[in-house]
């Protein structure tokens, strides 16, 4: 087979398949996160750690303790406990 023969399959079959245009969307959406996550996340050495224990406040009506961080540390306890 040549590569001709293969584009030339991808660009005129790949259009009538739906299913397969949806998970190739899904496929680059992920890709494309996975490109761009380093320029949306934030530096993890940058904590704070004498403003991250604050208590509440009306910018932070919680505190300002890390909820999904300890959920799921208490998560990953309670597994190897079992």
């Amino acid at each position: 087979m040549s590569n001709e023969f293969v584009f030339r399959v991808i660009r005129l079959e790949l259009p009538k398949n739906s299913l397969c245009v949806v998970g190739l969307a899904i496929v680059l959406f992920i890709a494309t996160l996975g490109l761009i996550a380093p320029l949306i996340a934030k530096d993890p050495y940058e904590t704070n750690m004498a403003e991250r224990l604050k208590p509440p406040s009306l910018e932070h009506h919680l505190g300002r303790i890390n909820w999904v961080e300890t959920c799921f540390r208490e998560l990953f306890t309670v597994r190897e406990h079992l």
